[in-house]
């Protein structure tokens, strides 16, 4: 059992809005349902016995990838849209993606 409490998401949500230089951008995303799945998560497993860690862990790497998927696909969205606007998003998403303009893998 972790020896620390979970002092929620806000402090994140501060931390990472801040990171990609849009600090306002924390209270919207507040209301990601998926985010507060992982933090309600975290929460418990904060007070959960040993049995149960893997599985809130392995359900909390569910949302955190829906929230990946989610995150990759709006760079991919915006940058399809607006190819030269709009390159803020983290350029490993945009490098991994194929453009609709790319040929086809083979």
């Amino acid at each position: 059992m972790p020896n620390h409490p979970f002092l929620g998401f806000p402090g994140y949500l501060d931390r990472a809005a801040t990171s990609i230089a849009h600090p306002e951008a924390s209270v919207p995303a507040k209301r990601i349902a998926p985010l507060a799945a992982i933090a309600n998560l975290c929460a418990q497993a904060a007070t959960a016995d040993e049995a149960h860690l893997g599985g809130i862990r392995a359900k909390a790497a569910e949302f955190r990838d829906q929230l990946r998927v989610a995150a990759v696909a709006a760079d991919m969205m915006i940058d399809d849209v607006f190819p030269s606007e709009h390159k803020s998003g983290p350029a490993s998403h945009r490098d991994k993606r194929r453009s609709r303009a790319d040929p086809p893998a083979e």
